[in-house]
């Protein structure tokens, strides 16, 4: 992804839509469907110019947050609602292949990010606390 137009006046509560713009120059439409601050979050993706969009009606993507004693536990998942026959094996093989590899490079970039977050977050902390 390479950024997100907002289609609805903030972005960030039920109801609210984007456009997402991918590096390839494809697109997709996103709408926040439910949200509960800091747990859940789940949104349906429609509309996409990829190669899936054959075989996809719709997605639904949804992140769970839960506490652990060191930090917190994220899980994305995704649920596409196919077009049926004769693209039932088309759309195995775009989540098999394309979209299981985008999932996982994601949430590694997403731990990556999260990480040199916290990182900073404890350096400034530490530089605001002074000599100790």
């Amino acid at each position: 992804m390479i950024r997100t137009d907002p289609l609805s006046s903030q972005w960030g509560a039920v109801g609210t839509r984007r456009r997402v713009v991918f590096r390839d120059g494809d697109t997709a439409l996103e709408q926040i469907d439910h949200l509960e601050a800091g747990s859940q979050f789940r949104y349906v993706v429609w509309n996409s110019t990829n190669d899936g969009r054959r075989a996809v009606r719709y997605a639904v993507g949804e992140f769970r947050v839960s506490p652990t004693a060191t930090g917190a536990h994220l899980v994305w998942t995704y649920r596409f609602r196919g077009r049926g026959w004769p693209t039932d094996r088309f759309l195995r093989r775009f989540v098999e292949r394309d979209y299981r590899p985008f999932m996982r490079a994601a949430m590694e970039r997403m731990r990556l990010e999260a990480t040199r977050d916290l990182g900073r977050a404890a350096d400034a902390l530490s530089s605001s606390a002074g000599p100790g």
